[in-house]
């Protein structure tokens, strides 16, 4: 009968620390788990953060890359414009000289024209003068 209290006694310390260490591993199982998944949230978090400031960076670039791009077109277009204007205008003058010029050469071969014409009718008149007073001389 002592064996078998003995027995009993040390299956039931056995059992006992069986679930003892039961107990312990799956809290230590349970401590693991939560500080593992602790571990991950802020892994995770710092991951989500670094790739946010990344995107942010990157998104920043490429808002100021079209910026410069479109500036330069901009100033591109402007320029060109300008360069169009600046020609139209040129076109202008030079058409507006080239009027002017042949106004000027007109007024100035109509003038020749009836300065010729006066001188004409002048030496006309004058030599019909002299042969008048010629004649009368001779008479």
């Amino acid at each position: 009968k002592a064996i078998e209290d003995e027995r009993k006694k040390t299956k039931e310390a056995v059992q006992e620390a069986i679930d003892e260490e039961r107990k312990k591993t799956k809290k230590a199982i349970k401590a693991a788990i939560d500080k593992g998944q602790e571990e991950t949230k802020e892994t995770v978090k710092a991951a989500i953060d670094e790739e946010r400031e990344k995107t942010k960076e990157a998104v920043k670039a490429a808002i100021e890359e079209e910026r410069k791009e479109t500036k330069e077109v901009v100033k591109a277009a402007i320029d060109k414009g300008r360069e169009k204007i600046k020609e139209a205008v040129k076109a202008a003058i030079d058409e507006e000289r080239e009027k002017t010029k042949e106004a000027v050469k007109a007024a100035i071969d109509e003038e020749r024209e009836e300065r010729k014409k006066a001188i004409k009718a002048a030496i006309d008149e004058g030599r019909e003068k002299t042969k008048g007073v010629v004649k009368a001389a001779i008479d």
